[in-house]
C-alpha cells in the first residue's frame, strides 16, 4: 500500500490515504482496533472534542493537561494560555506530586503567555531544586523564547547543571538573549564536552553566534581545545567572516577541511583567495581519503576556479602538472581548466548552481602557452593538448606536433590531439591554403586520414579541411561512400550539414532520397537528417523536419534513424536526467542494490539488450505495446520518446543496448 498520509479521528480510528496510479477508485483505507477503542477513555474524549474549548470552566481545562490524548491536552494549553490563567499554571507547574506531563504542559502555557507568565515562577525558586530534568531543561528552554530576562542568573547556571538535556536548552537561552556574560561558560562547556555530545556543542555555537561578539569569540581561537577551536570556526562560518581563513593553518587536519568547507561552501568570498592559495602547498591526498584530504583538495581546487583570473587558471595548470598528486583530482583541476573561460553553471563539488562570470580566453590561452609544456610532459598530455588546441595555442611546434602524429609510438589520443593541435593553430593563424602534400602538417593530415584507427581518420580530415577547404570537401563525400565506419560517415555528415556548399548540399539530398527508398544506413540516417535540416534549401530542410518529427501513425517505424548510430555513454546521461528513467527503473547496472533515485516501479532493465533495439524504441514510444509480466495494464509509464528530442533518443536506445 502506498500511504502517503495518515489520520486520527477523535474516535480512535485511524484513517491512510492511498495512492494508486491506476485510478480504481479507492481514496481512504480506515483501520480499526476493537480493544483499544473498547476504553471508556476513547468515547469521552469523542465528546469533550465535539465541545468549544473556549466555553470550558478553568478547571477542567487544567484537568485535561493530563489526558492521554495530545491532542486535547494541546487545546486546553492554548486555551488557558489565551485566558492568561497564570494563577492555575504556575500552581501546577510548581506541584512536586503532580506527574511530569502536565507540570510541562503548564510550563508551555506559561511559556506562551510570555515573560509575564514565566515571572509568576520566579520567586520563590526552592521547587526547581527537586524538579524533574525535563521539567528543569522545558523551563529553560520557554525563559529563551519568551526572553524572560529575570530568569538569566538561573539559565547561566544550567550552564553546568549535571543533565546534558538542561544545558542544551540554558545555552539556546542565553543566546536568545544575548547575554556576552554567558560567553565565558560556554567556552567552558565546549571544552568539557569535548565533542562528545554534538547536540549540546551545536547549541553552545549556536548561543555564541547569537550573542554575536565575534572579537571575543575569536580571541579563543588558538585555544588548546580542540573543541574551543572547532566551535569558533563553526561561529565564524555562520556569520561569514572573512577571518575564518586563519583556521586553514589550524594543526588539526579536521579542523582545516571544516574551515574549507566554510569558506567554499558557504560561500565567504573573502576567505577564498587564502583557500586559493593553500593548493600549491597541499600534500597528496590518499585514495581512500576521501572525507578529509580528497574534500580539502577538491575545495582549494574549486577555490581557484572562482578566482576568475589568471593566478587561479596558473594555480589549477601547476597541480595538473604534479605527479605526485592523485590522478583523480589533477583529472578534476584539468577539466576545471579546460572550461575556465566559461565554467558550468553548477558548482564542481556542491553540485549547487552557482554559475560563475565568464573570462576572456585569451586569459586562458596564456597560462596554457606558459605551462603547456609541463602539462604535455604529464600523464595528461594528450587531454593537455587537445585543451589547448581548444584555445587556439599549442606550447608545441608544428614539427613536434606532427612527429607526434607520424609516430608509432605514440597513443591514439595524444595523436588524435596533436591533429586538433595543427587544425586550432591552422584556424587562428588564418594561414594560406596548403596544398602541397610535403608541408608538415598537410603531411600529417594525409597520414592519419590513412590511418586504420577511426578517431585519427577523423581527425585527420578536420586538419584537412582548415588547410586545404576543396581537399578537405573531397575526403568528407568519400568518407560517406558504402564500407567507411558508421562514426565516420556520422562524422562526416555533420561537417558537411555545416558547409553552404553546392557539392555537399547535393550529397546530403541524395542521402535523404536514398533514406526514403530504405537504402541509407540507420547509424547515419540522423546524422543526414540533421545536416539536411540546417542547409539554405527550404525544400531539403522541410523534409528533413518532417523526417525527424516521426509519424503517430507509425511511431517506431518513422523513427527507424533511432535504432543505431547513438553514444551510449550520453545515453545514460539521458536516462538519468531529461528521460526520467532512472526514478522508475533505479540503476540498472546496479540491480541488486536497487540504486537509482527511486523504487522499482518499473521493470528490471538489466538484460534487456539480448531483446533487441526494436523492442527498447517501442518501449520507449508505445509503453502500453507490450506489457511486462507482473507489471498492471496500462502501462503507467508515459510515453517518453515521443517528447526526447531526436540525437537524446537514439543515445537512449545505444545505452539500453549496453544493458546485457
Amino acid at each position: 500500500m502506498l500511504a502517503p498520509d495518515f489520520d486520527f479521528s477523535w474516535d480512535g480510528r485511524m484513517f491512510a490515504a492511498l495512492f494508486d496510479q491506476l485510478g480504481d477508485g479507492r481514496g481512504v483505507r480506515v483501520f480499526e482496533h476493537a480493544p483499544s477503542r473498547a476504553d471508556p477513555r476513547v468515547a469521552q474524549l469523542a465528546q469533550i472534542a465535539r465541545r468549544r474549548m473556549s466555553e470550558q470552566a478553568t478547571g477542567d481545562l487544567v484537568d485535561w493537561l493530563g489526558f492521554p490524548d495530545q491532542r486535547l491536552r494541546l487545546r486546553a494549553q492554548f486555551e488557558l494560555a489565551r485566558r492568561r490563567a497564570i494563577a492555575p499554571l504556575e500552581a501546577l507547574a510548581r506541584d512536586p506530586k503532580a506527574e511530569p506531563i502536565p507540570r510541562l504542559h503548564a510550563l508551555w502555557g506559561l511559556g506562551q503567555i510570555g515573560a509575564d507568565g514565566l515571572a509568576a515562577l520566579a520567586e520563590p525558586r526552592d521547587w526547581l531544586a527537586d524538579a524533574p530534568e525535563e521539567v528543569r531543561a522545558q523551563l529553560a528552554r520557554v525563559v529563551g523564547e519568551a526572553r524572560a530576562s529575570e530568569w538569566l542568573p538561573w539559565v547561566r547556571g544550567g550552564l553546568a547543571d549535571s543533565s546534558p538535556r538542561v544545558r542544551f536548552f540554558a545555552a539556546q537561552a542565553v543566546g536568545r538573549l544575548a547575554d556576552r556574560e554567558s560567553l565565558e561558560p560556554l567556552i567552558a562547556l565546549l571544552r568539557e564536552n569535548e565533542d562528545r555530545d554534538v547536540f549540546l556543542r551545536h547549541a553552545a555555537v549556536q548561543a555564541l553566534s547569537r550573542i554575536g561578539d565575534l572579537d571575543a569569540v575569536l580571541a579563543h581561537a588558538g585555544d588548546p581545545s580542540r573543541s574551543v577551536r572547532l566551535a569558533v570556526l563553526l561561529v565564524l562560518r555562520r556569520a561569514g567572516d572573512a577571518r575564518i581563513a586563519a583556521q586553514l593553518e589550524d594543526p588539526d587536519p579536521l579542523l582545516v577541511v571544516e574551515a574549507a568547507r566554510a569558506i567554499y561552501d558557504g560561500p565567504i568570498d573573502g576567505a577564498m583567495p587564502a583557500l586559493a592559495a593553500r593548493l600549491a602547498s597541499l600534500p597528496p591526498a590518499g585514495a581512500d581519503d576521501r572525507q578529509i584530504a580528497q574534500a580539502l583538495h577538491r575545495r582549494a581546487i574549486g577555490a581557484n576556479v572562482r578566482l576568475r583570473s589568471i593566478d587561479g587558471a596558473t594555480a589549477l595548470a601547476r597541480y595538473v602538472a604534479d605527479e605526485r598528486q592523485h590522478e583523480g583530482l589533477r583529472s578534476l583541476a584539468l577539466e576545471q581548466l579546460a572550461r575556465y573561460a566559461e565554467p558550468p553553471s553548477r558548482d564542481l563539488t556542491m553540485g549547487f548552481h552557482r554559475p560563475l562570470a565568464p573570462i576572456d580566453r585569451e586569459l586562458v590561452a596564456e597560462v596554457l602557452l606558459a605551462e603547456g609544456r609541463a602539462l604535455t610532459d604529464s600523464s595528461f598530455g594528450a587531454r593537455a593538448l587537445e585543451i589547448a588546441g581548444e584555445y587556439g595555442v599549442s606550447p608545441r611546434s608544428d614539427a613536434e606536433l606532427v612527429a607526434i602524429v607520424e609516430s608509432d609510438t605514440a597513443e591514439v589520443r595524444e595523436r588524435v590531439a596533436a591533429l586538433g593541435a595543427l587544425r586550432a593553430r591552422a584556424i587562428a593563424a588564418e594561414r594560406p591554403r596548403e596544398s602541397d602534400p610535403q608541408t608538415g602538417a598537410r603531411r600529417a593530415a594525409g597520414r592519419a586520414i590513412g590511418d586504420p584507427a577511426v578517431a585519427l581518420r577523423i581527425a585527420g580530415r578536420d586538419l584537412l579541411l582548415a588547410l586545404d577547404p576543396e581537399a578537405g570537401l573531397e575526403s568528407l563525400l568519400s568518407a560517406t561512400a558504402t564500407g567507411a565506419d558508421p562514426g565516420e560517415r556520422q562524422h562526416a555528415w555533420r561537417r558537411l550539414g555545416a558547409m553552404d556548399d553546392a557539392r555537399a548540399r547535393d550529397g546530403i539530398r541524395s542521402a535523404v532520397v536514398a533514406w526514403r527508398a530504405g537504402e541509407l544506413a540507420e547509424a547515419e540516417a540522423l546524422d543526414v537528417l540533421v545536416a539536411a535540416q540546417a542547409q539554405g534549401d527550404p525544400e531539403l530542410a522541410a523534409s528533413a523536419r518532417a523526417l525527424l518529427a516521426g509519424s503517430s501513425e507509425a511511431p517506431l517505424e518513422s523513427r527507424r534513424w533511432a535504432l543505431s548510430g547513438g553514444d551510449p555513454v550520453a545515453g545514460r546521461r539521458v536516462f538519468q536526467t531529461v528521460g526520467d528513467c532512472q526514478r522508475c527503473h533505479g540503476d540498472p547496472e546496479a540491480p541488486a542494490a536497487g540504486g537509482g533515485h527511486g523504487g522499482r516501479i518499473g521493470p528490471e532493465l538489466a538484460g534487456v539488450a539480448g531483446k533487441g533495439a526494436r523492442f527498447v524504441l517501442e518501449s520507449v514510444l508505445v509503453p502500453d505495446a507490450r506489457i511486462a509480466p507482473g507489471y498492471p495494464s496500462p502501462s503507467a509509464m508515459p510515453p517518453v520518446g515521443l517528447v526526447l528530442e531526436p540525437a537524446a533518443l537514439r543515445d537512449l536506445v545505444a545505452y539500453a543496448m549496453t544493458l546485457d
